[in-house]
């Protein structure tokens, strides 16, 4: 009996988390992650039940809703508008992701050393995480400005080129949107595989050096394998993140022109398409419509990533 009081002191206010076996591991796992589960329940799952119920009705957000079947999804497929937008997503989606992840891999890479300062480089990298996408999307059009802009300006001063209207021609507003979309998140992507990299054992980079591998090899047989995982995490997170972008394209190169600049200079993105439908032309089961396209095609894309993940992704030690 006394022994059995003196353990249950030692254990402390918190020894009913003790976890003394797998089932208790997984109650206290579903007890951290219960909050989290609830919260996107609430401000994620639960907002698309009604999107999917406007999509199959016409309504202006005044009148009464009229019954519309699957009229709005077979609309959006005869829309050149909408169709133009799938492509420019998809050429975004495919421009910016590998590009962010390959940069963010290689700035881990460059400040994962034992150098003096090393950390102010990285906080530095990071900025553009924590700064504002407004601001940023401002600061890059008045860099990009046809007349006045620092791009423009320096071409014609210096080489004596006269520069375009980036961000209004084809194809240079696309390539612009996807060099600063990768400037602002491969800062994130550098912490998150910077965390992967040091949490990689040493003794497999002596073992290595031992068998005869250089640099180069180093990376391709022991960093790249044991960072897959990270590399399977970021691509989930960029995929989804790319398919949603929307600040950076109004802000870039929606200014000049609110309700056309995108239609002609190729960035017009899905969620641009749904925005302008729904709250400027005031068709809210058309926009449903496109919310309800875009959840069933990024999960399912999210869905092949999970099942292929299995081909590459070693999660061995």
């Amino acid at each position: 009996m006394r022994a059995e009081t003196l353990a249950s002191r030692r254990r402390g206010p918190l020894g009913w988390l003790r976890i003394t076996d797998r089932r208790n591991e997984a109650i206290v796992g579903w007890l951290m992650v219960v909050p989290v589960v609830i919260a996107t329940l609430i401000f994620d799952v639960l907002p698309m039940v009604p999107s999917f119920y406007f999509s199959v009705h016409h309504w202006d957000g005044l009148s009464p809703m009229r019954w519309a079947g699957l009229e709005n999804y077979a609309t959006l497929v005869g829309e050149q508008k909408f169709r133009d937008s799938v492509g420019n997503t998809v050429t975004y989606v495919l421009g910016s992701v590998p590009v962010g992840i390959l940069a963010g891999f290689l700035l881990a890479l460059l400040v994962n050393q034992n150098l003096r300062g090393v950390t102010v480089f990285r906080g530095i990298y990071y900025l553009p995480v924590v700064s504002s996408t407004v601001a940023v999307g401002v600061v890059f059009q008045f860099l990009l400005a046809p007349q006045f802009g620092l791009i423009n300006q320096t071409l014609f001063n210096v080489f004596g080129i006269t520069g375009p209207n980036w961000l209004h021609t084809r194809p240079w507003a696309m390539v612009w949107l996807i060099f600063v979309s990768v400037w602002i998140s491969m800062g994130y992507y550098m912490v998150l595989f910077l965390a992967g990299l040091q949490s990689i054992p040493a003794h497999l980079y002596e073992a290595a050096t031992i068998d005869g591998a250089n640099s180069l090899q180093k990376v391709r047989h022991v960093t790249l394998p044991l960072l897959s995982p990270t590399f399977f995490l970021i691509l989930i997170i960029a995929t989804i993140a790319a398919f949603n972008v929307f600040t950076l394209v109004m802000v870039l190169t929606e200014a000049s022109s609110w309700a056309t600049a995108s239609s002609y200079n190729g960035t017009q993105a899905l969620v641009v398409y749904l925005y302008f439908e729904a709250l400027r032309n005031f068709r809210f089961g058309l926009g449903s419509a496109v919310a309800v396209l875009m959840f069933i095609g990024v999960g399912l894309l999210t869905l092949l990533n999970w099942k292929l993940n299995q081909r590459w992704v070693f999660y061995g030690g």
